[in-house]
């Protein structure tokens, strides 16, 4: 649901990047792309702690994290090179294969750590040239892995093990409110992200820790929504925008309660198959080459449009390509 909800968001962003047809919906579905990523932070760090408590050894942690996240992200990058070659309007007269911009993309992207954008000639004539806006997430989310990965040290130590990460949530607490409120630390795209990735994740890890969601009522759940929902909505009439924020435990709870608390839906639709990181990785892409070919669609068109699409090759992806990669885990001691 979270995935489908940022290609929504990223289709109203990429037909209308200046914000003047689609007023309304834009700012709506917007809020909701950047609070879908937030909840993907916050889940992240919810599994991550409960993978660190129970992962038999640190090398296995580290596998089981790089065979999640790496051999989807790489074949991605590949196909999408690929696929671009269709949507490429030639440079200087030379070829798509002969474009020093190409193998950059290729090349600086399965490094992970130096994302390229851009492919010179490809989307060239859809409002935003960007192949694949989806892929900024996916560093951060490793460094949070490493960074967090410390405590695996203290997991049969409750009373230590609780003194850090409370201690570690401050120090990420108070790194958010030195960048974004009282910029005390020089800002940058890098460290305004980064320390807001942290926060959020050791919030899913907090919350993983102090409070299951086996402990929260419907009631709780409800409250929490509408406390952060309304502080969100009106964040811009705070002192400091940013501050909205450190309120984001509500979030989490709530966010918890949602994907974890048992219903009769939900372990039905589980059963075929996890299909997010597929929807969340490809979507961008596919958007982008639907706008190519029909520029005057609706934001909503796309993003329908875009889910025919993604859905059912993400869940083949989870079938054929991520659950054989992830069964390799097993072999690893």
């Amino acid at each position: 649901m979270l995935a489908t909800l940022v290609i929504v968001g990223h289709a109203y962003a990429l037909t209308d990047p200046g914000n003047t047809h689609y007023y309304r919906g834009h700012y709506v579905f917007s809020s909701l792309t950047a609070l879908s990523v937030n909840a993907f932070f916050i889940i992240s760090g919810y599994l991550i702690y409960h993978s660190l408590m129970h992962t038999g050894t640190y090398r296995q942690y580290l596998t089981n994290r790089l065979l999640r996240i790496v051999p989807l992200f790489y074949i991605v990058i590949i196909l999408t090179v690929l696929a671009c070659s269709f949507f490429f309007v030639p440079v200087q007269d030379r070829p798509y294969w002969e474009q020093t911009g190409t193998w950059d993309y290729l090349l600086n992207n399965l490094t992970i750590f130096r994302l390229t954008h851009t492919i010179p000639g490809v989307f060239i004539s859809n409002p935003e040239p960007l192949v694949n806006g989806s892929l900024w997430s996916i560093p951060y989310e490793i460094i949070c892995y490493l960074c967090f990965s410390a405590l695996f040290l203290f997991r049969d130590c409750s009373r230590q093990k609780d003194l850090i990460m409370i201690a570690g949530y401050i120090a990420c607490t108070a790194a958010y409110l030195a960048v974004h409120v009282f910029h005390l630390l020089p800002g940058s795209g890098v460290t305004d992200t980064l320390t807001r990735c942290l926060l959020l994740f050791f919030t899913g890890m907090m919350t993983a820790r102090f409070l299951p969601p086996a402990g929260i009522s419907p009631l709780t759940a409800l409250l929490c929504f509408l406390a952060f929902a309304g502080l969100y909505y009106f964040r811009q009439h705070l002192f400091y925008e940013d501050l909205y924020m450190l309120f984001v435990f509500p979030f989490s709870i709530f966010i918890m309660y949602i994907a974890f608390v048992p219903n009769r839906l939900l372990p039905r639709f589980a059963k075929l198959g996890d299909a997010s990181y597929g929807i969340y990785l490809t979507g961008f892409p596919v958007q982008q080459m639907i706008i190519s070919h029909f520029p005057g669609w609706h934001p909503l068109a796309n993003a329908s449009a875009t889910c025919l699409i993604v859905v059912p090759l993400a869940f083949a992806s989870w079938h054929y390509i991520e659950k054989p990669i992830l069964s390799l885990k097993y072999r690893v001691k």
